[in-house]
């Protein structure tokens, strides 16, 4: 936790204007029950005199409560606004800090979890957080401001009075504090519980056709169900330590409202006190326990935080599968390929995927590496991409070894469609961009052609400009995977890599794609990954995974 508190420091100044603003209006709501208490009672004392009653000044006490009223109102308004600000100003911060902790760490780590656990620590255990400043340290410096200043005022009347006080001050927030430790275990299970449910949730919204092709709903339904009721049994005992600690600081409130009434009521009596002052000095104590309130809250929502806060740097902590020099090697001037000695094998994986396996595609072969699934075809474009190192051997471009780059040297050397391209949520021309920012309209109506989807765009309303949805999901299969490729033949990258370009596919079309691919890639090196046997006349050389090589 106190690594989070150290990444707030940027944001101390916002804060400590919120909790600043914050104070004053807790200042001027105690002073305005007390001036108001003060006032009742002096009033209602002049009246029983009537001869000295028209002496009594009605309209400098009156100011004075209005004054307050207007500038408690002022000031609670300016602390949500600042608290906000600086609450929204941290998110930002801890999200831009968090992507850049887990940004080196695809795919090779985060792989590893699933979408539905990732979106949770991206999201739901970032927005935790903010309970950091605005539910734990901005109450808890407020309460302890708060009864600081009252000990102290009070000290100035009698110290009988400071001490009963605080005393009850301290014991009110000593209350909080162990009823919020009683929900400290609740909180973690809430964080988890929430995790567990939105990793059901995201899984079955991900592959629900494959849970309504099986009748799956009923099973996917009920774990969603059971999971939900598990978070909200668990809210429900949190408030019920949150109902706990309030009930406790009402007590110490009234026990120290008596306290002092009884302190005070002999100070009266001896002369040492008025009865205005007494009535004013209760009142302010009573009010003053306002500032303990959230400290129930504080103390539980500690325990959810901290959970977050434990899962975030779980994964930002994580060291990246690979690392790339800041200073690489220059970029060659051949792209020969070579795999030397391969040997790898998944972390906790079955067993090794390859073992001595060596490869030579020479610049500009059009190479087809075939075999059934599982036997490691992309597991050696992945290797080549260095999304994880083997365990031995190395891979040579141009004769450098790919250690030997930088990371974005090396990805530019590359164009590779994967057997799950993604498209993003934006419109088809933001979509090819990426692949070549400075691209014209032109150079995207003829890689579309290429694919086979020229007709098609240019028959839209918006043809470019048109939205796909996340994942291309306005787009059929076919269409989405033959933009995807449209993209990497875009990028005029010296190595091309297809993996399973033409699946879902038919043959006619896949036919015109290939012919297309040849074509644009004639003069660059070619790696087909494919389980069928299409195409494979077009290659220099077909290499099947299935019958190791060695040599």
């Amino acid at each position: 936790m106190l690594f989070f508190i150290r990444l707030l420091k940027p944001h101390a100044r916002q804060m400590a204007v919120g909790t600043g603003l914050g104070f004053l209006a807790l200042a001027a709501g105690t002073g305005l029950m007390a001036l108001a208490a003060w006032f009742l009672t002096r009033a209602a004392l002049a009246g029983l005199d009537p001869a000295t009653a028209h002496l009594f000044n009605f309209f400098l006490p009156s100011i004075g409560v209005r004054v307050l009223a207007f500038g408690r109102t002022a000031a609670r308004y300016g602390e949500r606004l600042a608290c906000h600000d600086a609450t929204f100003a941290i998110l930002a911060s801890l999200r831009t800090w968090f992507y850049r902790r887990i940004e080196p760490l695809a795919p090779g780590v985060l792989g590893r979890y699933r979408s539905g656990d990732l979106l949770g620590r991206i999201g739901a255990d970032i927005d935790a957080l903010d309970n950091l400043y605005i539910r734990v340290v901005s109450p808890g410096v407020i309460a302890v401001a708060a009864a600081g200043t009252m000990g102290v005022l009070l000290l100035l009347l009698d110290s009988r009075l400071a001490l009963a006080a605080l005393g009850c001050y301290a014991l009110a927030g000593a209350g909080a504090i162990a009823a919020g430790a009683l929900g400290w275990r609740e909180g973690q299970g809430l964080v988890r519980a929430g995790a567990r449910l939105r990793t059901a949730v995201v899984d079955g919204l991900e592959g629900m056709a494959e849970v309504l092709v099986f009748d799956g709903r009923p099973v996917f339904l009920a774990r969603v169900a059971r999971l939900q009721d598990d978070m909200i049994n668990g809210q429900r005992r949190l408030r019920r330590c949150a109902a706990a600690g309030q009930s406790l600081i009402l007590l110490w409130a009234g026990c120290g409202l008596t306290t002092v009434l009884y302190i005070g009521a002999g100070l009266v009596a001896d002369s040492s006190l008025g009865a205005a002052a007494l009535a004013l000095v209760a009142l302010a104590v009573w009010a003053g326990f306002e500032a303990f309130y959230p400290l129930a809250d504080a103390a539980m929502a500690l325990g959810s935080t901290r959970e977050a806060g434990k899962r975030i740097l779980d994964l930002a902590g994580t060291p990246p599968a690979v690392c790339f020099p800041l200073a690489g090697a220059p970029v060659p001037e051949r792209f020969d390929l070579e795999w030397n000695g391969l040997g790898f094998a998944y972390e906790g994986g079955p067993g090794t995927v390859f073992n001595g396996f060596c490869l030579r595609v020479a610049q500009g072969q059009k190479v087809a590496i075939i075999g059934p699934s599982g036997c490691g075809k992309s597991t050696l474009v992945h290797l080549l991409m260095r999304f994880a190192d083997p365990q031995a051997g190395d891979i040579r471009i141009g004769g450098t070894a790919i250690r030997a780059f930088a990371e974005s040297d090396l990805r530019c050397l590359m164009g590779v469609l994967e057997q799950q391209g993604h498209l993003f949520g934006a419109t088809i021309r933001d979509n090819l961009l990426l692949a070549k920012p400075e691209a014209k309209d032109g150079d995207l109506a003829e890689v579309l052609e290429a694919v086979r989807l020229k007709e098609l765009v240019d028959s839209l309303p918006e043809g470019l400009d048109t939205w796909i949805g996340e994942g291309g999901r306005t787009l059929s299969g076919g269409q989405a995977r033959r933009l995807a490729l449209a993209r990497v033949l875009l990028k005029d990258a010296p190595i091309v890599i297809l993996d399973e370009p033409f699946a879902s596919l038919d043959r006619a079309t896949a036919a015109a794609v290939m012919a297309a691919v040849m074509d644009r890639c004639r003069d660059r090196t070619l790696i087909l990954i494919t389980h069928q046997r299409f195409g494979l006349e077009a290659m220099d050389r077909v290499i099947d995974l299935d019958r190791p090589i060695t040599g």
